[in-house]
């Protein structure tokens, strides 16, 4: 017989705890309310507790009272089930008494049928993170980014994402240690915004240099005064030069497939 305390947080460190006696239908699950912790070890397709081979009657599975699930923080997508049996050993208002905690990331929710439990993850939109967090939606970007490569390679950094966005006891996640972690992986800003004027200003200053050497080019009598040269306009005499084009598009036909053609004509006006 398992049993979990009421009032009390149970923690778990894995799945596949069988109830009962392997190849019999003895022995029972009884709960008595309170919270059911699972660690970062616990992960999508796991069965905390299988009751296939416990009492074959509503007595297989006994919850007296509330209790709360407290998923980990890594647990992003899919489902964990809490309880599968064989038998609809549990009634409606017993599988009324689960309800379970969401994380910063994740929001949950229980499903249930005639012989199982379950707890099923969906990942939240950056829009809803940032605005549990009071953060850019960039930032609650990289968060996501952030738990999403822990799970793949680092569970040191599971670990600690866990402890800030998972409190048991009732409690729900510390937005400002969960803060704290997210201030030292979001893209830095103002860094890039720093590049973006860096580049404005050098180009600018190239573009200044270019158009004073272009002035510099001219000489002789023609071009000692001059708009392109820096002065103002002669009154004895000027040179313009236009140019203008034009551009016709129409189909032909090529056998039996009709092309797009395009002709352009240009034209250059000068006067003295």
């Amino acid at each position: 017989m398992d049993n979990v305390t009421a009032g009390r947080v149970t923690t778990f460190n894995s799945g596949g705890h069988l109830v009962g006696t392997a190849g019999s239908n003895a022995g029972a699950l009884q709960i008595a309310g309170g919270e059911i912790a699972l660690t970062t070890n616990v992960v999508a397709g796991d069965i905390l507790f299988d009751v296939q081979t416990a009492a074959a009657s509503t007595a297989g599975v006994i919850i007296a009272a509330a209790t709360k699930i407290v998923p980990p923080s890594n647990f992003t997508s899919g489902s964990i089930t809490i309880i599968e049996g064989d038998f609809a050993a549990m009634t409606t208002a017993e599988q009324n008494h689960f309800s379970v905690q969401d994380t910063i990331l994740t929001d949950y929710s229980m499903v249930n049928t005639s012989n199982d439990i379950k707890i099923s993850a969906n990942e939240r939109s950056s829009a809803q993170i940032a605005t549990s967090l009071g953060v850019s939606k960039s930032d609650a970007g990289a968060l996501s980014q952030v738990m999403a490569a822990a799970k793949a390679s680092d569970s040191a950094l599971v670990t600690i994402l866990n402890t800030a966005m998972v409190k048991t006891a009732s409690a729900v996640g510390s937005v400002v240690e969960t803060k704290a972690i997210l201030e030292q992986v979001a893209p830095q800003t103002d860094t890039s915004v720093g590049s973006v004027q860096a580049s404005r200003a050098t180009t600018g200053s190239v573009q200044s240099i270019m158009s004073d050497r272009m002035a510099s080019l001219r000489s002789g009598d023609a071009y000692v005064a001059g708009m392109s040269a820096g002065a103002s306009m002669s009154a004895n005499s000027a040179f313009i030069q236009g140019f203008g084009s034009k551009a016709e598009q129409k189909n032909t036909t090529n056998g039996s497939v009709k092309v797009l053609v395009m002709t352009q004509k240009q034209q250059v006006l000068q006067w003295e």
